[in-house]
């Protein structure tokens, strides 16, 4: 999980978790020309490399240090 590739997440970029939704779905509201990233990458900082570390990006950006998580549920 960690160092591998910044998180992309559909959230709209705000600097805090105030008003974030509780219920899993992306937040909507905020600056949405930024997209959230976390838990840092291979090329950053390694005090930037932990799971609550954000930053924001834009959403028309594009990095090799930029990925996605592949989730698949059991039955």
């Amino acid at each position: 999980m960690h160092g591998n590739v910044w998180e992309w997440m559909q959230d709209c970029w705000t600097p805090h978790y105030i008003g974030a939704p509780t219920d899993g779905s992306p937040r909507t509201s905020g600056d949405c020309k930024y997209r959230v990233t976390r838990s840092g990458s291979w090329y950053y900082v390694s005090s930037n490399v932990r799971s609550a570390y954000r930053a924001k990006f834009l959403a028309k950006a594009f990095s090799y240090g930029i990925g996605m998580r592949v989730v698949r549920e059991l039955p």
